[in-house]
């Protein structure tokens, strides 16, 4: 065990291990406190790399690389999946569905016309229940959230 966490329940925190050896492959696992797990609940769990150590100031990341973030929601979905995102004048940002398979089966492409807070609007009235990933690219950053399509 490299890091543990050191919160219950579902606050935000932020581990920081960054004592990796370059081209080394990690895993990481992640267990529910005192065995406690839900498999309805969306989780949220970004890994962060850098070829430079991290380092926390005043509670905020610092570090040279700005990663994208988004929020899908509702979440169950049922027709629809709303997606609120930081857009980039210019810079093309594309949504992809996946099964659990990972077959593609929706893609969507927008150009962002201005910088700052966007929503976009997915239509999934085609999907069947069940569990699916959204992955946002904007750049050469990618981002993938698991939704669940529940009718």
């Amino acid at each position: 065990i490299l890091a543990t966490s050191s919160k219950r329940g579902l606050s935000k925190e932020v581990i920081h291990y960054n004592n990796l050896n370059v081209g080394s492959v990690y895993h990481l696992q992640v267990y529910g406190f005192n065995g406690a797990t839900n498999n309805q609940a969306c989780y949220n769990l970004t890994v962060r790399t850098s070829p430079s150590p991290f380092r926390e100031i005043d509670n905020e990341i610092e570090n040279a690389i700005t990663l994208p973030s988004f929020v899908c929601y509702p979440n169950p979905a049922q027709n629809e999946l709303m997606l609120d995102y930081d857009a980039i004048m210019d810079v093309p940002t594309t949504w992809t569905i996946y099964n659990v398979t990972g077959q593609r089966l929706k893609q969507f492409t927008e150009i962002g016309t201005q910088d700052g807070p966007a929503h976009f609007s997915m239509n999934i009235s085609d999907l069947a229940n069940g569990l699916y990933f959204v992955e946002y690219q904007q750049g050469d950053s990618r981002i993938m959230q698991r939704f669940q399509v529940l009718k």
